[in-house]
């Protein structure tokens, strides 16, 4: 069955106002989760949100269901670490890959939505270094060391 982050599918009123991301799962979309039963599949909004999982995601990667909207951010989740002690980040080979990759694409929904809160507003728990170190990187083309990535 696929979980949609609380709200019926269908279009959502954030795609008709101007300079929101879209954060509306179409029906086909939700259909196309389901079919895969043998593949964990989910839906990420430009801001890393995870708005559709399927079964198989949710068994394999964590129940998106039982998190609070917030919480089901992945690029926050790559930097903060998981809500839980246990808890990895979902089986990811290369964190500080993904932190990177997180850090690119985020730099490029902010460009394109610059007036949208869930893009603009940030989390004060963010730890700067780690932060810093990946657009570092980024910008000069440094790869950081894992040990500037760990916490």
């Amino acid at each position: 069955m696929t979980t949609v982050s609380g709200r019926p599918p269908g279009r959502m009123q954030a795609q008709t106002v101007p300079g929101l991301h879209r954060r509306d799962v179409r029906p086909s979309i939700l259909a196309l989760l389901e079919r895969l039963p043998q593949t964990a599949g989910f839906v990420l909004s430009a801001a890393f949100e995870v708005l559709a999982w399927n079964g198989l995601a949710a068994a394999l990667m964590e129940d998106f269901a039982e998190l609070a909207p917030k919480d089901r951010n992945l690029a926050r989740r790559a930097f903060l670490g998981p809500a839980r002690a246990d808890a990895t980040l979902y089986g990811i080979s290369d964190a500080a890959e993904f932190r990177h990759h997180a850090v690119v694409e985020l730099r490029s929904t902010l460009a394109r939505y610059p007036s949208d809160p869930a893009v603009t507003e940030h989390d004060d728990r963010l730890a700067p270094q780690e932060v810093c170190a990946v657009v570092l990187a980024e910008t000069t083309g440094q790869r950081p060391s894992l040990e500037a990535q760990s916490r």
